[in-house]
């Protein structure tokens, strides 16, 4: 099975990436607005993005370092169900590496691709937020902000 995985280096604490991944007002600054999470092991959480609707539940915070979520719904396009999400942190000199991966694909298509560049959105939006306090989603999180 594909995996996707990304890695990020943060300019800020691993405590503050942590905070951004595992509280709803973290979550709506960086990936959508529309969100709802039980930051606790076995909460829920909800993320709703154009037609797309997600649920996960949290099956381990280790903070400030781990954090792992599985899919449990999900209408949206590749086959999120059923996958596994992780963000695994690292306090290096002036930041945190934040390592994103996401487990469990039925296969490496079009679809898959299109998941991976979403992530690398949804981490550049995360990047942006904690250095600069403005994510580079809005609204619900299908726009880019613009920035004057």
């Amino acid at each position: 099975m594909p995996d996707i995985m990304h890695l990020l280096k943060i300019r800020v604490s691993a405590e503050r990436v942590y905070e951004a991944l595992t509280t709803v007002e973290g979550i709506r600054k960086w990936w959508t607005r529309d969100a709802a999470l039980d930051p606790f092991v076995g909460g829920t959480g909800r993320f709703h993005q154009r037609d797309a609707v997600t649920a996960i539940r949290i099956d381990e915070l280790n903070p400030p370092l781990r954090i792992v979520w599985t899919t449990v719904a999900s209408n949206a396009p590749g086959g999120w169900e059923g996958t596994t999400i992780s963000f695994d942190l690292r306090a290096e000199h002036n930041g945190t590496v934040l390592l994103l991966t996401h487990k469990g694909f039925p296969r490496a298509d079009e679809e898959y691709a299109a998941m991976t560049m979403g992530w690398a959105c949804r981490l550049v939006s995360l990047h942006l937020y904690l250095e600069t306090g403005r994510g580079a989603l809005s609204g619900n999180g299908t726009r880019p902000t613009r920035r004057d």
